[in-house]
């Protein structure tokens, strides 16, 4: 089980990215569940965090770096089929790419920013 816990800067619009994409959306007090296969993350509303855990990293310094530098890996069966799945209206800045060290590879950009990709062994 993988779990991690993401700010986020507008909690509806990326739970639309999350739902198009195929996760599961639980809501939960402050914010909500997402859930694909064995991964789970927590998104919680950025400004709610900051006011709980403040300061968090740079991000009060520099909001525009929530989420940069930040790639969750999804191994999965079948890196196409999940493509085929996910509406147009979802960006898909890197396509289907078999990668030299044995992956292939379909990463996307949250609204936020953090980097999700969907990994398959070849």
């Amino acid at each position: 089980m993988f779990s991690a816990r993401l700010g986020v800067k507008d909690l509806q619009r990326e739970l639309r990215f999350y739902e198009g994409v195929g996760f599961e959306v639980e809501q939960i007090p402050g914010g909500a569940r997402v859930t694909f296969g064995e991964a789970a993350f927590t998104l919680e509303a950025y400004d709610e965090m900051r006011i709980r855990d403040a300061p968090l990293l740079d991000w009060d310094m520099k909001p525009g770096l929530l989420g940069h530098g930040v790639q969750l890996y999804l191994f999965v069966d079948d890196v196409d089929e999940i493509q085929r799945s996910i509406p147009r209206q979802i960006a898909q800045p890197w396509p289907v790419q078999d990668k030299r060290w044995g992956l292939r590879e379909l990463t996307l950009r949250t609204p936020s920013g953090y980097l999700v990709t969907f990994a398959q062994r070849r």
